[in-house]
């Protein structure tokens, strides 16, 4: 299947990328595997991802400078990858600390 969507890649000129979206660090060395052996089939397309707090998941919260940092990010996501573009926080308007309001005060504010 990745040698037919590679092939087809080769017949279109425009600027094509494979997207993934909200992946893990866990997922980093699968998408490595799959970039690399695009690039080795000779296809001129790659795989772009977005870099959002799920990359730092897999450390304690208190923890998280370890890994959402320039040199790290650099090293470990982009370089071990193959990644030539990324995007940061693909949703506007999407938080990583919503919270949901008690049940009381949203059933207090409907019968206002």
């Amino acid at each position: 299947m990745l040698q037919w969507e590679a092939s087809l890649a080769n017949y279109n000129t425009s600027p094509l990328k494979f997207y993934i979206e909200t992946i893990e660090f866990n997922n980093l060395p699968c998408i490595a595997y799959v970039n690399k052996k695009l690039q080795s089939m000779g296809a001129n397309v790659d795989i772009m991802t977005d870099l959002t707090h799920l990359y730092s998941t897999h450390v304690d919260w208190s923890d998280r400078a370890t890994v959402m940092n320039a040199e790290h990010i650099k090293r470990f996501y982009i370089d071990s990858a193959g990644f030539k573009q990324i995007l940061f926080e693909s949703y506007p308007f999407t938080s990583a600390y919503f919270e949901e309001p008690a049940a009381a005060a949203v059933c207090g504010y409907l019968l206002k």
